[in-house]
């Protein structure tokens, strides 16, 4: 896989070289880095930031602080730092014995330069500070009046006229002096005791900076960051859709008391209306029975409460005593035992229920006593 060596300046300017271009490199902004990129296949892109982004410092720990220096380094730096801890984002080093590098960096410039590599298409694996080894002390020609100043682990990009003389002693005495790349111009009187350029010193390099893609930077956890950001609605809905979870489970078991309730309700009701007989479904047999009643499934359309009527109507029948009294749901009739004083009483509650348009069939009667007893079998003509 081909690799890219990128590196970022503070005012957007990217230079880059490939591994097998040792030589080559080339200058531009993020559009002509996309672009260039575009003919080059599996390309494992090592971006590099210029330490005018970012500052490194060293932090002694005890062993027992190790496994939580990502969550208390800030508050250790936190008095050597012009600007506020929230603004920063700390990325740690691999640690020494007892020693730690940390990069300091502002987060949204951070964010920033990820933004802007993120809209030409650019997806940057890593991000690192500038490759040092302790001790080391090097300069680097950025262009005609900027030189990059390496020394040991800390680096600063300073204004070349500013520090013409100290950095011109430096250069003639056994400090490495590099240009950034071939097509770097360098400030006039600078002499370069390295015919290679960073770049090419880059592409031999086995060991890398600090990658700042860590914690809320680190790459492929964009939706921690976004459930850090809805972690507590989401929490919060959690907790109501519970709560109406609960409270339905609540009301659900309420219903079925009130229902266990009235259902024994109606079997109560059912067997005092009909006591002794079997209950299954009370309620779809007490409709039954008042149909029956009704003569809703009778043959002819006789109903019973109509039969009561006419007769409770009949000023014959209030003379005569009901002894009994029952309804035959198939033959659709109600069927009556009457107690009257004489033979001529009974027919003339027959002769008056016909004239009301309800047949009266005497079934039998008989004489005892001074009564006469009848059964008469009432239905609709």
């Amino acid at each position: 896989m081909n690799r890219c060596w990128l590196i970022i300046a503070r005012n957007g300017e990217l230079t880059w070289q490939l591994t097998d271009s040792v030589g080559s490199c080339q200058q531009g902004n993020w559009q002509q880095f996309a672009n260039a990129m575009t003919d080059v296949n599996a390309l494992d892109i090592t971006a590099i930031l210029l330490p005018d982004l970012y500052s490194i410092h060293q932090l002694s720990f005890i062993e027992a602080e190790r496994k939580l220096l990502s969550k208390t380094v800030a508050f250790s730096l936190e008095d050597s730092l012009a600007e506020d801890i929230d603004e920063l984002h700390f990325a740690l080093g691999a640690p020494a014995e007892g020693v730690i590098d940390v990069a300091v960096i502002n987060r949204q410039l951070l964010q920033d330069v990820l933004d802007s590599a993120a809209h030409v298409g650019i997806d940057l694996d890593n991000l690192y500070t500038c490759p040092t080894a302790p001790g080391e002390q090097a300069l680097i020609a950025l262009n005609e009046s900027e030189v990059l100043l390496v020394n040991g682990m800390q680096s600063v990009v300073v204004a070349y006229h500013s520090l013409k003389t100290a950095l011109a002693t430096m250069a003639e005495k056994d400090i490495p002096t590099y240009r950034l790349c071939q097509r770097s111009t360098i400030p006039a009187g600078l002499a370069l005791s390295e015919s290679r350029t960073y770049l090419d010193q880059l592409t031999q390099l086995t060991k890398l900076g600090i990658d700042l893609r860590q914690g809320s930077f680190r790459k492929g956890i964009a939706w921690e960051n976004y459930w850090q950001l809805w972690k507590m609605p989401a929490v919060a809905a959690l907790v109501l859709i519970g709560l109406m979870i609960a409270q339905s489970w609540w009301q659900l078991g309420l219903l079925e008391d009130r229902n266990l309730a009235y259902r024994q309700t109606i079997e109560q009701v059912y067997l005092k209306a009909f006591p002794g007989s079997r209950v299954v479904n009370p309620r779809q047999q007490m409709q039954t029975k008042l149909n029956a009643l009704q003569g809703s499934g009778g043959g002819n359309g006789s109903n019973m409460v109509s039969l009561l009527a006419a007769l409770q109507n009949s000023p014959i029948g209030a003379e005569l005593e009901i002894s009994g009294i029952s309804y035959e749901a198939r033959a659709a009739e109600l069927r009556l035992d009457v107690l009257a004083n004489n033979f001529q009483q009974v027919e003339r509650l027959r002769s008056d229920l016909m004239n009301k348009g309800i047949k009266a069939d005497l079934q039998n009667s008989s004489a005892a006593g001074g009564k006469v007893r009848a059964k008469l079998a009432l239905s609709e003509v």
